[in-house]
């Protein structure tokens, strides 16, 4: 009975106020093919607003690594460390203050 009255919320919820016919509120036309995207939602808006500075990330690092290989090969303490520090850097940007938890959270997995 909760699941029928939930399914009835959840309809009237999405399709309530309708802007245009054919076209629930919230939806934005898309990048691709006119598809509707949501952009209400704030984790696939945070995504998209920074999809270019990871992508740039992306391409700095990759770079910087194949360089960091190439000129310290033999010197392996010296490719973990720039691995370590880059890896931590990019959990602390993804995760921001949550990292501490996130960390502890894998340090207390290993202990056990």
């Amino acid at each position: 009975l909760a699941g029928i009255g939930y399914a009835c919320f959840v309809i009237w919820d999405l399709f309530g106020d309708v802007t245009e016919p054919g076209q629930v509120q919230g939806l934005e036309p898309g990048f691709l093919f006119g598809r509707l995207t949501d952009m209400y939602d704030i984790q696939w808006r945070d995504f998209w607003d920074n999809l270019l500075i990871l992508g740039i990330l992306a391409v700095v690092h990759t770079s910087l690594a194949r360089l960091v290989r190439h000129f310290f090969q033999r010197h392996s303490q010296v490719v973990s460390t720039y691995e370590l520090v880059v890896g931590c850097g990019l959990v602390l940007y993804l995760h921001g203050s949550d990292a501490i938890r996130l960390v502890m959270i894998g340090l207390i997995n290993l202990a056990i």
